[in-house]
């Protein structure tokens, strides 16, 4: 079975690594937007009985809004189908859209169940870390959808990095999923702060008294690092322990409104390549193809 990887817009770096790790055939989606903000895809070649894997990570680009993608994504996908693909999978480096997994407020959209209807033309949709809290397993909210969960690569950058006497910190409770098996890694327990969120852009977090911080090297590990307030929020009172060194690791760096620069003045920041950024420093590409390879 021939079998191909196909980069939409703006993921070609990932979605080569991909398909090296895989050693598969590499091509790209050739999109186009016309004036009116329409969208037309193609892939210029012939899919018939080919299993295709479609890489997107719903980043905003130049040309592409994240709304866009969606459009891209899902043409992309029924387009195969309809030109005989035997499989077409799509590999989400980033999935959005998991916010509302619920109904917060009358009449409000529960975004991830029309998400969940969009994309049910994939036969399998492989998210990096999605961005669950309330629903525990992804297939309650992706019926197609495997979780690969990125420990592992945080764990082996860690460690190479040589940090002395960690202490793990959650920015907030809903970072502690991720956190909490970082931590056990290296055989500690996180601190967790409370955050309490006034707005998008202001928030008030309360960390826990943490004992013996001084000189020693703390880690904050967040799944989205959006406009960076809640990261900074916590470096502030972090700072008065006297830390050797304090590290900030953002699995999704989307750094929105200058987030970078305003945390790089503190901290050592590494995000994964899931999201293209200027702080990518964990490759994740040969652990995606891992687990996509278990799971055919």
């Amino acid at each position: 079975m021939i079998t191909i990887i196909i980069a939409s817009t703006g993921t070609d770096r990932i979605a080569k690594e991909i398909a090296k790790k895989l050693g598969l055939s590499f091509s790209k989606l050739q999109t186009t937007k016309f004036p009116d903000g329409e969208i037309d895809v193609s892939f210029g070649k012939d899919l018939k009985g080919k299993d295709v894997f479609i890489v997107q990570n719903f980043q905003n680009t130049k040309d592409l809004t994240l709304n866009d993608k969606i459009m891209e994504t899902l043409f992309a996908i029924y387009t195969a189908k309809d030109l005989k693909a035997k499989r077409v999978y799509l590999i989400a480096p980033y999935f959005p859209y998991f916010r509302s997994d619920k109904r917060f407020r009358a009449g409000e959209c529960v975004s991830i169940k029309v998400m969940n209807k969009l994309f049910e033309g994939c036969d399998k949709i492989f998210c990096v870390d999605p961005h669950l809290h309330r629903i525990k397993n992804i297939k309650n909210a992706l019926n197609n959808g495997i979780e690969i969960n990125l420990d592992e690569p945080i764990v082996e950058y860690l460690k190479k990095k040589k940090i002395v006497k960690p202490i793990f910190v959650g920015p907030d409770g809903e970072s502690l999923q991720w956190v909490v098996n970082v931590a056990k890694a290296f055989k500690q327990k996180p601190v967790v702060a409370l955050k309490e969120r006034k707005n998008a852009r202001e928030v008030e977090v309360t960390l826990p008294k943490i004992k013996t911080a001084k000189g020693r090297d703390l880690i904050i590990i967040d799944d989205i690092i959006s406009t960076g307030h809640t990261i900074i929020e916590n470096i502030k009172q972090l700072k008065k322990y006297e830390p050797r060194k304090i590290y900030v690791i953002g699995i999704h760096g989307l750094f929105v409104e200058g987030a970078l620069s305003k945390i790089k003045k503190h901290c050592v920041v590494a995000s994964t390549n899931t999201l293209d950024n200027k702080a990518e420093k964990i490759d994740v590409s040969g652990h995606i193809a891992k687990i996509v390879r278990e799971n055919l």
